[in-house]
């Protein structure tokens, strides 16, 4: 555990008696890969902290803050589940400050990063001195400074020549203002997803982003400058595919990114039965597995979920082809209502635990696993069964046969 990349988070103090909460992303390999705890505490130290805790955290780390000019709280982080997990417990900072009187003006986002065209829509609110929101001001008269930066539109911004400068908010007693730094040209674009596939003659959303020289993300217009040389793709990024891969691009300012595009896929054989073993959790757990069971690619995996056992494998650990889109596979459904799933690791070794198929309906059936865009799978580690949740399973068994990787192109 202590070398592996994962959420964290966890509080430190610093020699002044400053209070940091750290949360750090991971098991997103598009967002963060996580950190290790080694790297975790090497964080905390290049804060100032002179103590430090790591809290339990791993995928249910979230940090949820009320940030300046908004009256809830909210998620800040992109949790690894997709969404906020429920927890039994945490650490809460409450401000105990009584509302008062308005001060200021405040506006989100505080600074405005974009590339010409772009709309960025700005939230503003007035604050009390303990940054309270509050009611209370009229009429709000905005103007950018210089002028050739952009103009306000119903409640936008909408960026116009590049350069850096300031929107300036006022009522009658208040007073506030934004930050604008308009970009020529980004420093860096992505495109997502980072390696496409579509059918043929089917169709697939692109999207791009850019960031400027410091890391910062840059708001982009709706419409942008997308080639493709095979098919054909729209401003918005939606690209209708032919019969061949293509090569896609993008253009803002004088910043160019591509990448290259599959049509179709194909199954490519995985010597899995040759290389499955047994294995349950915990550890020395009832069942088997027996290969070439009526066929030389079959593996029959038994499981008895008495006694404590909470999964049985048939673990393979099988290098995947590259550009892998997921794995296919028949299956011999006994009927038992257990759930079948597939765990994958990526590039950095990180597990990727995935649905498979609920058993339920006797007899073969082909089951089909695509993986989620970021996936960047590398090996298939294992097949395995669990019980369905909120049902006590006595054993079963399952024959699995053709284990394939479904590989990007034709």
């Amino acid at each position: 555990e202590n070398e592996k990349r994962m959420p964290c988070s966890g509080a430190a103090i610093t020699s002044g008696g400053l209070l940091y909460l750290i949360e750090v992303d991971g098991r997103q390999p598009d967002v963060s890969v996580g950190v290790t705890r080694r790297e975790f505490s090497a964080l905390m130290r290049s804060l100032g902290a002179q103590e430090g805790l790591l809290f339990d955290g791993g995928g249910s780390s979230t940090i949820v803050a009320r940030r300046l000019g908004e009256a809830e709280a909210g998620v800040l982080n992109s949790p690894s589940d997709g969404r906020e997990r429920p927890v039994a417990d945490g650490i809460f900072v409450y401000s105990l400050a009584k509302t008062g009187p308005p001060v200021r003006l405040v506006a989100r986002p505080f600074t405005v990063r974009a590339v010409p065209g772009a709309e960025v829509p700005l939230r503003v609110a007035a604050v009390d001195a303990a940054n309270h929101v509050v009611g209370g001001f009229g009429p709000i008269a905005a103007r950018v400074t210089p002028a050739s930066l952009g103009e306000l539109r119903n409640g936008s911004f909408v960026a116009g020549n590049p350069g850096w400068g300031r929107v300036l908010l006022r009522d009658r007693r208040l007073r506030g203002e934004v930050g604008l730094e308009i970009a020529a040209a980004p420093a860096r674009i992505e495109i997502f997803p980072a390696r496409p596939n579509v059918n043929p003659n089917g169709e697939i959303a692109l999207t791009a982003r850019a960031y400027d020289r410091d890391g910062y993300p840059l708001a982009l217009p709706p419409a942008l400058r997308w080639s493709a040389t095979v098919g054909s793709i729209d401003g918005r990024g939606v690209y209708r595919a032919t019969g061949r891969d293509a090569r896609i691009g993008v253009r803002i300012g004088n910043s160019v990114a591509s990448t290259a595009l599959t049509v179709g896929s194909h199954d490519v054989a995985l010597a899995f039965a040759s290389h499955a073993r047994f294995l349950t959790h915990p550890s020395g757990g009832a069942g088997s597995l027996v290969k070439g069971y009526g066929c030389g690619s079959c593996v029959a995996l038994t499981f008895s979920f008495s006694g404590g056992e909470r999964g049985a494998y048939a673990v393979s650990d099988l290098p995947l082809p590259p550009d892998t889109l997921g794995v296919t596979f028949d299956v011999r459904d006994d009927g038992s209502a257990a759930r079948l799933r597939i765990d994958v690791r990526n590039q950095i070794n990180e597990d990727v635990l995935l649905d498979a198929t609920q058993l339920g309906e006797p007899g073969w059936r082909t089951v089909t696993v695509r993986f989620p865009p970021d996936t960047d799978a590398a090996r298939l580690f294992s097949l395995y069964v669990l019980p369905l949740k909120g049902i006590e399973l006595s054993e079963g068994s399952v024959v699995i046969r053709n284990v394939r990787a479904v590989v990007a192109g034709q």
